[in-house]
């Protein structure tokens, strides 16, 4: 019988994919003095890169800041992150409502573009020795067999690298995930909504001061549309509009994109100052949602991040996965006792059924904004949350909460807020009906007459 593989014995880690969970990875690796070959398929992200259109703000919340936090690198990555306390609804009537993010004021998300992220974690993974990092190489295939991935680099030529342990973690579209659902015939669902988003961007206030407040998340919803806005650490906002996929291909041209932003959303033309950016040039993007059967393979490799649970991106949530996936992963692989394949099965098993979850969260707040977020009973039950989770903390968390101000693993924040969403009907019920009861009460009660007497002079 070959003798277990100790985490201590793995001197080289392949990891296909430089993005959250691949640098993090990388990093933590690294640290255990493990030599880690990171291979990315896109352009080096490091120079000059101006807004691209092509991703949604990540939003940091508590779970991806605390992993950061044991990791060291807090502190770099939030000088490029802003503070958001809330979302501010705008509302066709022109109104805008408040919902805070938190049931305290310390709970908050931080907003911070995409590359600023990545570079964050770059320069932290680089600055130790044994990460080597290289752009433009997209994975071909590899060999379990021999431990040996192959690489096509920009010019054509193959690059092929021997490992002990590689990670997929390159993306929602993974061709890792191709390669070994082909090879061991693993069974994977990929769910593309019909609702579909672009990417635009909202200029900073103008000079006389006329602007979104940068301390909240913005949303327009309307019937058949959303509009989301995340702030930037330099007073812009990401925008991205969300709606069926067939509505943008009426959008070709500027005036067309304007008269439809004038109807729906007139109060935002304002604030742009009237400019409107041509929608049907820019990319429409999928909202994927991706689960794949197995996770890890012939006791070698293992995919994380979107590479094997890819959801979608208006809960904020995909990012913050990520770095746990790969805060865990490495805490797997650090277990005395514990073989290689052994510690990638328990990755994998102690972690999908959170991910499982987290789909489903994700699909079931993609519905929310999307559906009568703005509507008078919307507002009404989440005021009315809000102000029985604040009445009764130890018995009442709100979903949103439960999710992003804990670590909770998420199939216990999905448990737990199904419990707190009964408990809070019960106690609307009874209020209700208590409501009910004094109304009749007040009704039944007879009226007590006064009688006057007329005093004559005494």
């Amino acid at each position: 019988m070959e003798p277990a593989r100790k985490f201590s014995n793995i001197q080289t880690v392949v990891i296909a994919g430089g993005g959250v969970a691949g640098l993090l990875s990388a990093l933590l690796l690294a640290r255990e003095g493990k030599r880690v070959l990171v291979r990315e398929r896109r352009p080096d992200f490091m120079g000059p890169s101006p807004f691209s259109g092509r991703s949604v703000n990540f939003t940091l919340s508590f779970r991806g800041r605390d992993v950061l936090r044991r990791a060291g690198i807090l502190g770099s990555v939030l000088r490029h992150a802003t503070p958001v306390r809330g979302r501010a609804l705008h509302l066709r009537t022109g109104d805008v409502t408040f919902q805070p993010y938190g049931v305290n004021d310390h709970e908050v998300l931080h907003s911070i573009r995409r590359v600023d992220l990545h570079r964050a974690l770059l320069i932290a993974a680089c600055r130790t020795p044994l990460v080597e990092m290289q752009f433009e190489h997209a994975l071909e295939g590899v060999d379990l067999g021999p431990g040996v991935a192959h690489f096509r680099k920009a010019n054509g030529d193959i690059e092929t690298l021997g490992f002990d342990l590689f990670l997929g973690a390159d993306g929602a579209f993974s061709r890792t995930q191709e390669v070994f659902c082909a090879q061991f015939g693993v069974e994977r669902t990929r769910e593309i909504s019909d609702w579909k988003y672009i990417e635009f961007e909202i200029p900073a206030r103008d000079s006389a001061g006329h602007g979104l407040d940068p301390t909240c998340l913005h949303l327009w919803p309307r019937d058949d549309s959303l509009i989301c806005a995340i702030p930037n650490n330099d007073g812009t906002f990401v925008a991205n509009l969300i709606m069926r996929g067939e509505l943008f291909a009426q959008l070709k041209g500027e005036l067309r994109s304007r008269m439809f932003m004038g109807a729906r959303f007139n109060d935002l033309l304002d604030l742009m100052g009237g400019r409107t950016p041509d929608f049907g040039s820019l990319k429409v993007s999928d909202i994927v949602t991706t689960a794949v059967a197995k996770w890890s393979f012939s006791g070698k490799a293992a995919l994380l991040g979107d590479a094997c649970h890819a959801i979608s991106p208006f809960l904020g949530q995909g990012m913050n996965a990520a770095l746990e996936d790969a805060f865990l992963l490495v805490d797997c692989l650090r277990a005395d006792g514990r073989s290689l394949s052994d510690s990638l099965k328990f990755f994998e098993s102690s972690r999908k059924s959170d991910t499982d979850a987290l789909a489903r969260l994700s699909r079931l707040h993609l519905e929310d904004l999307r559906s009568n977020l703005g509507s008078p009973w919307k507002i009404a039950g989440a005021r009315a949350e809000l102000i029985m989770s604040r009445r009764f903390p130890r018995h009442i968390q709100p979903k949103y909460s439960l999710v992003a101000h804990s670590n909770l693993p998420y199939s216990v924040a999905l448990r737990e807020s199904g419990k707190t969403r009964r408990l809070a009907a019960r106690i609307t019920l009874a209020c209700l009906q208590s409501c009910i009861f004094l109304s009749r009460s007040v009704v039944a009660r007879p009226h007590r007459t006064a009688t006057y007497i007329k005093r004559g002079p005494v």
